[in-house]
């Protein structure tokens, strides 16, 4: 019993060192996803969080509390706007992913020894982003209220509601923009749904035509086709991309409702958009599919795929923090321009849909990756 087990044991250790699907899923694989989490994350925490400033009170203590922002490691002032639904615009847009507004009377209520509140807004979509803007307000308001409390006439015999509000003195407001329940699976669940179609797009143009490939069949879907590219090309993407864009719009606009997720962006403008995403990746996937000889293959390097496209496209780690080159490899996904417009749709009734930048960017890409696909597919099927 123990001769055979060993023999077993020694052939699985030699099939391992020898098979080359095996060496990708044992060895490499194990080493791509260390180096890629590793490089992603190489800043390892957070630093100079884009914030806004709206300065309604516009005194030197409104100002100093302004320095004070900019120059804890956290943050980095980005701008300073007019009024808060300016800066609440700029974050929607993306420009920045907090902001603090002084109102008028801040300066004075401090100097009276009053209360004196400000408010800090942050994306709580993406957790990350908006701890560092609650904990660095939080450390302003620590410093403001030690510097100034000192200054403060008549502190002997206050009342206890005089000696708390002089004790808070300078406090934050918080207010979450998005995901205010700050549920982590509020943040994570949008993006892994969007990732998980643009896969199943991926492997299965990518498995069909391996297929074809292995089972000598392309010369009989050519002339199913009548010959013609095309129709080739545009016949086998349209069920993959009508079965998925069906799903999507299922998954983001009733099943995720199940975990109170709810789009403040409309419904007709979605589904606009979740059809240039189809459409771009069912392109991108005809595009890839000519190059896998063996269905092997096709599993094998599309393991990779779906955790290296959601770490790169700035849903999970925003993207201004990854390196330049993840940032270039990320370019060419539809998974990237997707997902930057719907980590704000959960939470913001953005413009239409077809006015957004990265909107049309699928759209191009759609349209740019069937072209290119078409003399692949012809060299593959058509002989030529």
């Amino acid at each position: 019993m123990f001769k055979a087990f060993l023999s077993a044991f020694l052939h699985e250790i030699k099939r391992m060192a020898t098979d080359r699907h095996l060496i990708v899923v044992c060895f490499l694989a194990p080493f791509f996803y260390v180096l890629m989490l590793s490089s992603v994350y190489t800043q390892k925490r957070l630093t100079s969080v884009p914030v806004g400033i709206a300065d309604a009170d516009n005194t030197q203590i409104s100002r100093q509390a302004a320095r004070y922002l900019d120059s804890t490691e956290n943050l980095k002032v980005f701008a300073e706007y007019p009024s808060p639904q300016a800066a609440q615009d700029a974050l929607i847009k993306g420009d920045i992913y907090g902001y603090f507004y002084f109102p008028p009377g801040f300066a004075a209520d401090i100097k009276k020894g009053k209360s004196a509140s400000y408010r800090v807004a942050a994306d709580y979509m993406n957790i990350a982003l908006a701890n560092p803007v609650f904990l660095a307000s939080a450390d302003v308001a620590g410093e403001m209220t030690a510097r100034h409390f000192s200054a403060l006439p008549g502190k002997p015999k206050l009342s206890r509601e005089r000696a708390d509000a002089m004790r808070n003195l300078v406090r934050p407001e918080i207010h979450t923009i998005f995901n205010r329940e700050m549920n982590y699976s509020d943040f994570f669940l949008p993006g892994l749904v969007a990732i998980i179609m643009q896969q199943l797009i991926l492997v299965g143009l990518c498995l069909r035509t391996a297929e074809d490939r292995q089972g000598n069949l392309t010369g009989d879907y050519w002339r199913i086709s009548g010959g013609s590219t095309i129709i080739a090309a545009a016949a086998r993407a349209l069920p993959y991309f009508l079965l998925n864009y069906i799903l999507s719009c299922l998954f983001m606009i009733l099943w995720l409702r199940h975990f109170d997720l709810v789009l403040a962006h409309s419904v007709p403008d979605t589904m606009l958009y979740i059809f240039a995403y189809m459409a771009a990746s069912t392109s991108f996937g005809l595009l890839i599919s000519p190059f896998f000889r063996k269905t092997a293959d096709v599993l094998l390097f599309l393991m990779f795929f779906s955790m290296g496209a959601f770490l790169i496209s700035g849903y999970s780690w925003p993207d201004y923090m990854l390196p330049a080159f993840h940032r270039i490899v990320a370019m060419p996904i539809p998974s990237t321009y997707f997902m930057s417009w719907l980590r704000r749709a959960y939470g913001a009734a953005l413009p239409p849909s077809y006015s957004t930048p990265d909107f049309w960017v699928l759209c191009g890409l759609a349209v740019l990756y069937f072209l290119l696909s078409l003399p692949l597919f012809r060299k593959i099927y058509g002989g030529k």
